[in-house]
This record gives structure tokens, sequence and C-alpha cells, in this order.
């Protein structure tokens, strides 16, 4: 039990270290980008009482368990605690590692050593109690012998394949915008509860509801008009020049007013925002997000320049918002990144950003489009970076949700994706099969053509539903990536039996 264990174990801290698994390394500068992240100080300041002890609680079940698995006959205890320390070190040395081409982690020395030294203490720990805490786990196990019956197994197996069909299926369609809150105002240079506030311009603001394409994007940084380029598609157009109101040029959506004072000059420079200064609509927008339902894609523009080159929050440029947790859609500075949030279909969707847009005072063009579940954004008439809601990147943001989720667009990788999510599906699939299979009363060969078949026909049914899902053609590369899973948990699965038993046989 203990090797099932420590594997499992292995597999959560992977995942748990990883996540959200937007691996990238630009071309030839994967060394570079690995020093420029990893922080090789033994302890840097900022590295605070609660990191340390979460690093230290991270891989103490991998130091247990690793200690579990060691049976010599001479210098047990010394053998476990040196197994803690070598397998915690490798593992998290391996995490810190993958995170250097991580969006958003931040790998260093500190988290190696911490995380080491909380195996090597749950080896220890191992030692002194460790094989008693074994002993009545696995007579709790024994309790359960009864239901390690072929119809349990079966049953179970028959649960997890058909909730991996259903979950892609349930849940909302990414593509899907039709429920947007029709209550929210637009805002622009802070939110609705006034603690997000951006020092900055902003010239002309217009939403459509379509996805321009590449080339209506760069006619709109060239100066085309936003009615010559959306035509009837186009939602609102302000131009944020001279005093107030600002109404909507395409006009069915209220005026922008300022609050809570308006400031005391006006020109017909770009309006300028602070903390203390900025807009919101007079009435909420629900015309422009019935529209926009309809259509379940939208194309926002503006024009925007940061009078501060580091701000935080994210500080809000755009907003269509009620606070700070409920939005439909807000553009922002963090830093000196652009900062683009879409609520979609995903409840847990990431923040997505885009380096160094402000890294300047200048004057840029801002764009976010959606369609089909696919978010591009674009500064000064480039694609910046997308990020298309797969599937598998939606059934795994709604079952392990975090707090303050953010993307790097350049960094965002969807093959990361199509992996971990068939990892987390085949592996226990495998497990059932295999215990199912085991302790039936088929033949060797029946077994194995049992198992083949329901491997194949699981992986063509599970890649069917998801490539209708996603839109695209059926994958044989994701088909191959699922067998190569399934098949090689189920090697991996009699391997380690036919080893039980010739152990069982040597005792």
């Amino acid at each position: 039990m203990g090797i099932v264990l420590l594997v499992a174990s292995i597999l959560v801290s992977l995942f748990a270290g990883t996540f959200p698994f937007d691996f990238a390394a630009p071309a030839g500068s994967a060394v570079e980008q690995f020093r420029r992240n990893f922080d090789t100080r033994w302890l840097p300041r900022g590295v605070g009482y609660s990191d340390r002890v979460e690093n230290l609680l991270f891989l103490m079940p991998v130091g247990f368990f690793a200690a579990a698995v060691v049976r010599p006959r001479k210098n047990r205890a010394v053998t476990q605690v040196i197994a803690g320390l070598l397998v915690g070190g490798a593992l998290s040395l391996t995490i810190e590692v993958l995170q250097a081409f991580v969006g958003f982690r931040d790998p260093s020395l500190v988290d190696v050593w911490c995380n080491a030294l909380g195996a090597t203490i749950a080896a220890g720990a191992y030692v002194v109690v460790g094989d008693k805490v074994m002993s009545a786990a696995g007579r709790a196990v024994a309790l359960l012998q009864p239901l390690a019956k072929p119809w349990f197994f079966a049953s179970s197996l028959a649960l997890w394949a058909i909730f991996h069909l259903w979950a892609p299926i349930a849940m909302r369609p990414a593509s899907d915008l039709g429920f947007w809150d029709r209550g929210m105002p637009l805002l622009v240079g802070n939110e609705t509860s006034g603690d997000r506030g951006w020092y900055g311009r902003v010239g002309d603001l217009a939403l459509a509801d379509r996805a321009a394409s590449g080339d209506d994007v760069r006619a709109l940084h060239d100066g085309k008009s936003a009615r010559d380029v959306f035509g009837e598609s186009l939602i609102a157009h302000y131009a944020l020049r001279g005093p107030p109101p600002f109404h909507d040029d395409a006009g069915p959506l209220p005026p922008l007013e300022w609050t809570p004072a308006t400031p005391s000059e006006s020109s017909d420079a770009n309006v300028a925002f602070s903390p203390t200064a900025w807009l919101r609509s007079t009435a909420p927008v629900s015309t422009a997000v019935e529209r926009i339902s309809r259509t379940s894609e939208f194309t926002l523009t503006c024009t925007a320049g940061t009078d501060k080159l580091v701000q935080r929050g994210p500080a809000r440029i755009v907003s269509i918002s009620a606070g700070t947790g409920p939005r439909n859609l807000t553009i922002g500075q963090d830093e000196s990144d652009a900062v683009f949030r879409v609520r979609t279909a995903v409840h847990t969707m990431p923040d997505l950003y885009v380096r160094d847009v402000f890294a300047n005072t200048d004057m840029h063009q801002l764009a976010v489009k959606v369609s089909n579940g696919v978010i591009v954004t674009y500064v000064d008439g480039a694609e910046r970076g997308r990020c298309q809601i797969t599937p598998e990147a939606k059934v795994i943001w709604r079952m392990y949700p975090r707090p303050n989720f953010r993307l790097r667009l350049e960094h965002y990788g969807f093959r990361s994706y199509a992996v971990v999510y068939r990892l987390l599906v085949f592996i226990p699939f495998a497990v059932l099969l295999g215990a199912a299979l085991i302790t039936s009363g088929l033949s060797r060969w029946t077994k194995r053509i049992a198992a083949a078949v329901a491997v194949v026909v699981y992986t063509v049914a599970l890649e069917i539903i998801l490539a209708r899902q996603a839109g695209y053609a059926f994958q044989i590369r994701n088909m191959i990536i699922s067998l190569l899973v399934a098949i090689g948990s189920i090697a991996l699965i009699a391997w380690w039996r036919r080893r039980r038993g010739r152990e069982l046989v040597s005792v």
C-alpha cells in the first residue's frame, strides 16, 4: 500500500506545484528564462513565515510514504530518513525547475530546501509512528475487503466513465455569453466600489456585438472610424474629450458622468482619470449586454495611456461591472502589464496578462474580442495573445478553482492542458478497470481483450465529445495521448501486481 500512496502523493504534488500548466520557453532561451525566474538565494527578503510553513508542509506526505516503502533489515531508520530527503528533494527540485517555465510562479532555492526539510521531518515521523499508522490503515482497508468484488469495481468504473463523458457536456459552453449581468454599469477609470482607481488618460472607447478581424483592429488603430469598421454591429462609441456628459455616438447606451466629483478643468485633450475622479454610466448598459448575449461575441477597443508606470489592483481602465467581484468585462493595469478579464461560463476564469503594455506613458490602442470561446487581445493593432477555453481547461478550472488565478497570454499552453486532463481521467480509469479485471474470474486472454476494448471504446467516445464541445475536428493526437496514458497505467498496475506476488511468495 505504501508504494501506491507514494505515487499518488507525488502526482498530487506535481499537479498542485505546476498549476496552471502554462508551460512556455521562447525558442533558444530556456536556460536564460530559468536563470531569470529561479531565485538562487538561500533566504531572500520578503519570504514570510507563512510561506516557509506552507513549503515545509507541502511534501510531507511524500516524505512519509517514501519512508514507508523502505524495508531493509539493517539501519532501516537511517535509510528511511535518507529516502524522505532524497525523494522530497528530487521532487521539489523538479517542481521548482518546471515552475520557471510557468507564469506567475516563484521558483526559488528556499522552496527546495523547505520542501526537502519537510519531507525529511515526515520521514523521521514515520520512523517513530509510521508502522503503527500503516498497520491501522491496513486494518481499515481490510474491513472493505468484502467490497473487493468485480461488481463493485465495475460499477465504480462505470460511474467514473459516465461522469467524465457527462461533465464537458453539462458545463455551459464557454462560447455562451448569454448569462452576462444586465444590471451593471459601464465604468472608466475605477470600480463602483471606488477602490480600483487608475491614473491615466482614455480617448475613444468602442463596443461592438461581433468579433473584429485582425484587419478591423488594425484599421481602427490607423484611424478608421468605429462606425465604418463595425457598421450595424457597433453598440457604443464614446469620444472622451471636452466637458461631460460624454454621450454614446452610436445611440443606445446612457451617457458617462463624472463620479464622485467633476474635475475642475475640461479641454479637448483625452480625459484624465485618478482615484478621486472617474466616469460611470448614468444607468446600466443593459442594451449592450442584451446584444452581446444574443451573438455571444463582442469587441471592445479603447485608447489609453498610463500616468503611472506601476499601478496595482489591477487598476481599472474600462469595466462593465458591479464591483471588484462580479464583472462582465474588464481592461486594467497591474504593474506595467495590461490585464483583460472576460466573464464566461467558466466561473473561475483567470485574469489574462499581457506583458509591459504600460512600459511608457504613450497612448496605446487596447482591444479584446471574444468568439467561440476564444479570447484574443491586441495592442496597437497587433495581436498580443489569445486564450482558447478548451473543454479540458473548462473542466480543470471548474473542478480546481484557485483565488487570484492569472495567466500570461504569451505563455498559455494548450497542449499541456490536453495532457494533464487525460492523466486526471485515465489514471483512475485504468486503476478501476484493472481492479475489476483482476478480481474477475476471466481468463488471462479474455482480460486482455476486455481491457483493450474498454480503453479504445472509452477513448474514442471521450475524444468525440471533447471535439464536439471545442468545435474542432477529431484529434488523433489527443486520442494517442489518452491511449498511452491508459495503457501505460494498466501496464504499471500489472507490473506492480506481479511484483507484489513475488514478494508474497518470498515471504
